[in-house]
């Protein structure tokens, strides 16, 4: 992330608004930019649900403007679905678009690529994760479908806190709940841990100066109601929380990913 911006400035130029056009159906979702590591060096891509991008025939993304300038055209992509990479695991919803590949697409349509990347040094390791407050302070950055900034193509950033340790798998799944709602055009968000100034230790102290920014996960969707007694199904939704898979599933890619050194590909403003 460049150093000539603000911490929250460069967390949303890494993340893109996303429009797909699937068998008439037309989706919206977030994506983000971040950077996997392989033997044969970086390869920064685009994360999204694969729900999102699943039967797309085409897609379109928005890239947020710098600041003072507006949005530039979307990028249109054909043949969007074919484009993606698919988690290993089909349980987990995400997929990545390698930025070469993205790239080359920009180039052919004149569209620049001026975005921040996330890098994966701020997925927490096993340690860090389990040295978590119950409660931590996080940032969501989305495009909800409904709220849309057509002149600068900003995201919409909500402060929240974890709703369920992010270190605990929630009904044994890697996910775990963010007090944030998850309308259209959310689901794709990355979720950070985002203290300025201080933050409750899991000891019970308080730790005062500094910034700590870590990447815990990736919005997906809103929880279900658990089912009452004698019920066959739990109706609805739970609209006020959502559910974030874990970030450390971002680095089962690394081995899925094709070689490349895309890292020259990359344009940061």
């Amino acid at each position: 992330m460049s150093a000539r911006q603000s911490i929250s400035d460069s967390l949303a130029r890494s993340t893109v608004r996303l429009d797909v056009e699937a068998g008439g159906e037309h989706r919206a979702g977030t994506g983000f930019f971040f950077q996997f590591t392989t033997p044969e060096g970086p390869v920064p891509a685009l994360v999204a649900n694969n729900r999102l991008v699943q039967g797309a025939r085409l897609g379109r993304l928005h890239l947020p403007a710098a600041a003072g300038h507006r949005a530039t055209a979307p990028l249109v992509i054909e043949d969007f679905e074919s484009h993606w990479i698919p988690h290993p695991d089909p349980k987990i919803d995400l997929c990545v678009l390698p930025l070469t590949t993205l790239a080359y697409q920009a180039s052919r349509a004149g569209v620049p690529l001026r975005h921040s990347v996330i890098d994966r040094q701020l997925i927490p390791g096993d340690v860090e994760l389990q040295s978590l407050a119950q409660v931590e302070e996080v940032l969501v950055l989305s495009y909800p479908a409904a709220l849309r900034d057509s002149a600068h193509g900003q995201p919409v950033a909500r402060r929240a806190i974890t709703a369920t340790h992010p270190a605990l798998p929630w009904n044994g799944s890697p996910e775990f709940l963010v007090d944030v709602p998850c309308p259209p055009g959310t689901p794709g968000a990355p979720v950070f841990l985002f203290n300025l100034g201080g933050y409750e230790t899991k000891s019970g102290g308080v730790r005062f100066g500094g910034i700590r920014v870590r990447l815990l996960g990736v919005l997906y969707g809103s929880p279900r109601p658990a089912a009452q007694a004698g019920d066959s199904a739990a109706p609805g939704t739970l609209v006020s929380l959502a559910l974030a898979v874990s970030a450390r599933n971002l680095l089962s890619f690394e081995s899925a990913l094709p070689d490349s050194d895309a890292a020259a590909a990359l344009s940061s403003a």
